[in-house]
């Protein structure tokens, strides 16, 4: 009984850690982390996969962790192959409930298509496949549409948080890809993008995940948008 209850104190101070970094999560620079990544380079070969690399997620994952060896180049180049080959599953999104079944990293990488949620299932998936820490993130997001002054619409959306050497740092591939259809906006605004701006257009239920020092409050947070 002794020994149980000592193996028991281990798991539960062990689970415990576990649980105090993951929600203390202490943000990165984007800046400094920005330039390191070569991003004509990795854009480069996400456009010219060998042949078999992406038949499935673990050829993906595996093809990834052989060429490329630092986290902000395995970060981005996950980032960059979801904005080019998974694509806005529009005629899901209208619909308020949607089938999570379709969701799963599995069923988009089959299918190719997503809303919010598998978009950052997938990109948690590869990035856990890699060696990558990520969260997939739940909260509200205001439409991109949206401008200041005007009416907004608050809706469910999904996105991520990665850790990379040490920081936390926010990205979403869905909005990516959306603004990639007209080519008018920034590709990489919503990688590894400021807190401060990221919070913007997003609010996660759990506002640790905002990433500032100083949390937004929710009801600041749709005030300010009026």
């Amino acid at each position: 009984m002794r020994k149980i209850l000592i193996i028991l104190a281990a798991v539960a101070l062990f689970t415990g850690c576990e649980d105090d970094d993951s929600e203390n999560p202490v943000a990165g620079n984007p800046a400094d982390l920005r330039v390191l990544i070569n991003y004509g380079s990795i854009n480069n070969a996400v456009a010219n996969m060998p042949a078999g690399s992406e038949d499935s997620i673990s050829s993906l994952a595996l093809y990834v962790s052989d060429n490329f060896e630092s986290e902000p180049e395995r970060a981005y180049f996950i980032y960059r192959w979801i904005r080019q080959n998974i694509q806005p599953d529009f005629e899901r999104a209208q619909y308020y409930y949607v089938d999570y079944e379709s969701q799963t990293p599995e069923a988009v990488f089959a299918s190719r298509r997503a809303v919010c949620q598998g978009y950052a299932a997938v990109y948690n998936e590869l990035t856990s496949m890699t060696g990558l820490d990520s969260r997939q993130i739940q909260g509200y997001g205001v439409m991109l549409s949206y401008t200041p002054g005007t009416a907004h619409h608050r809706y469910k959306h999904a996105w991520n948080s990665v850790k990379i050497d040490g920081g936390w740092y926010l990205l979403d591939t869905s909005w990516t890809a959306s603004q990639s259809l007209d080519g008018s906006s920034d590709p990489n605004y919503f990688f590894l993008t400021d807190p401060s701006g990221f919070v913007y257009r997003h609010y996660p239920y759990d506002t640790e995940w905002q990433l500032l020092a100083d949390p937004t409050p929710e009801n600041v947070f749709w005030t300010n948008l009026e």
